[in-house]
């Protein structure tokens, strides 16, 4: 090993801290929620004629709340929905919405009021702070988990294209 000489050792160039990425860090990964795009949770849990319908119906309610300038951001998707059952009572989800500025007068009203066959949505908004969002997934995602076999139910957070 040769001696370094103190007067021409150049100090190690201090380099920029890198970060894992939260979403892919090695703990997250495995843990619920599951992130997934919608193409890959249709994919992933669209298998019988009743899911596919439910999933068909959640986009085409995506696209009427869209028309009156309500932008789904993601899902957040738990329940029967996500057991192993070939027929699903109904999609229970938590949209993470934004309003549009050209939104019509009646989208909240379409939100809170309109009926949905076979859909349970619930609306946060995504553009506002982060306690309302931090706030109702948390509550939603225990929620989900709680409802059945004792808490060991995953949820997933479904991306949407915009």
């Amino acid at each position: 090993m040769t001696p370094v000489n103190p007067d021409t050792a150049r100090p190690p160039v201090p380099r920029p801290a890198k970060l894992l990425d939260p979403v892919k860090a090695p703990s997250l990964v495995r843990s619920s929620p599951h992130v997934m795009t919608f193409p890959d949770f249709a994919a992933t849990f669209g298998g019988s004629p009743q899911r596919h319908r439910l999933l068909v119906t959640v986009e085409e309610e995506l696209r009427v709340l869209r028309s009156h300038g309500i932008v789904a951001m993601c899902l957040l998707i738990g329940g029967s929905f996500v057991r192993d059952v070939p027929a699903p009572n109904d999609l229970d989800a938590l949209v993470v919405y934004r309003l549009e500025p050209e939104a019509t007068s009646d989208a909240i009203g379409l939100m809170t009021q309109r009926v949905r066959d076979g859909l349970d949505l619930r609306f946060v908004p995504g553009d506002v702070g982060p306690l309302p969002l931090v706030k109702m997934a948390c509550f939603f995602h225990t929620l989900y988990q709680s409802r059945d076999r004792g808490g060991d139910q995953a949820s997933y957070l479904v991306t949407l294209a915009d």
